[in-house]
């Protein structure tokens, strides 16, 4: 019923993996993924958030472990329909706890990828263990809950725990006697992407919150969104600060440039970029350019206009003001990088893990 630690390869319920050939070295994003009914977790070493249920008593753990309900067989259809109209009127929480670890070949994109994976990824349910509920995804759950659940409740319904577990990459060698960690992504690296990741999932679940309440989301938070979802860079950039200020380059390559301006060494193999992808880099400033001068034709006054940092500092004012993300829609808790780990959680809805490679 309580963990400290991901669980062992044995108990992983599930697998799935978006590498070629399924080759887990390959993958750039680790996630385990357990649901849960309470969960208590350790932050900066100096504070324990607790959410969700209190822990069963050890009687209830007992009726949850053994089945309890399937003692009475003969009346199971009653039992359930009576079941569910109270599971309708009086929603237990329900939460999903992540942990999240990032090799080598990780970067923004993945790390993108791999948060709307784990948002849309069905595994969530109101019900308990063998109750025949079905699972949904939390951004499916977090939207049934905004129209289902009472508008006046107090308490959260739904979470969503992130803990950091570089140990998810690892490969045991001699049958067991040895463990290398060699494809783990360099500690400084891994938190800048462990960021990302939150803040990918942060914006990912405002944005559901304001379509769920029809509330229209503001300039700079629409301009945070496009730049988690883009490919594109945003305009108003300076093309010398591209590579490093536009949200889809920050963190690949070091400050070096060479004559064109272009980025000279990749930041996480600290090996020289070959001509392939510094040709790729070429267009992309080149299109960068042209959108650059377009942004700066369209605005009279120009030479006016704030710069890239005025402007973030500026949007993150008008989002902590107006644009934050409701415990009660979903509470997100991401546990400290680089920091001791404190866990401890139950669950009534068995035994669900999922392993998921991006």
């Amino acid at each position: 019923m309580a963990d400290e630690s991901p669980p062992p390869a044995s108990t992983v319920a599930s697998r799935s993996t978006n590498t070629k050939g399924g080759d887990a070295d390959a993958a750039a994003v680790h996630l385990v993924i357990q649901r849960f009914r309470g969960c208590s977790l350790l932050v900066e070493e100096s504070r324990v958030v607790t959410v969700g249920e209190h822990p069963p008593s050890p009687k209830s753990v007992e009726e949850v472990l053994l089945g309890a309900s399937s003692a009475s067989a003969s009346k199971d259809a009653d039992a359930n329909a009576q079941q569910q109209q109270h599971q309708e009127e009086t929603l237990r929480p329900t939460g999903i706890l992540a942990y999240v670890s990032f090799s080598k070949t990780a970067n923004r994109e993945t790390v993108q990828q791999a948060a709307r994976t784990l948002l849309n990824l069905p595994v969530v349910t109101i019900g308990s263990w063998g109750d025949g509920s079905t699972t949904q995804s939390l951004l499916q759950m977090a939207k049934k809950l905004e129209t289902t659940a009472n508008p006046t409740r107090v308490h959260p319904l739904l979470f969503l725990i992130i803990v950091p577990q570089a140990n998810l990459i690892s490969k045991v060698k001699s049958q067991g006697r040895s463990i290398q960690y060699h494809h783990q992504i360099q500690k400084d690296l891994g938190k800048e992407l462990y960021e990302h990741f939150n803040d990918c999932l942060r914006s990912m679940l405002l944005e559901q919150q304001c379509q769920c309440r029809g509330i229209a989301m503001t300039a700079s938070s629409l301009s945070s969104q496009n730049k988690t979802k883009s490919s594109i860079p945003d305009p108003s950039i300076p093309p010398s600060r591209l590579f490093e200020d536009a949200a889809q380059y920050q963190g690949l390559y070091t400050a070096e440039r060479d004559e064109n301006g272009l980025p000279v060494t990749n930041r996480t193999t600290n090996e020289a970029l070959t001509k392939s992808a510094k040709k790729k880099l070429r267009k992309v400033l080149e299109a960068h350019n042209k959108r650059h001068d377009k942004y700066l034709a369209q605005k009279p006054d120009a030479s006016k206009a704030p710069t890239v940092a005025e402007s973030s500092v500026s949007s993150k004012m008008e989002d902590k003001e107006s644009m934050q993300l409701d415990p009660k829609f979903v509470t997100l808790v991401c546990g400290t990088f680089g920091k001791r780990q404190g866990l401890t959680f139950h669950s009534d809805m068995g035994p669900f893990c999922h392993v998921v490679q991006i």
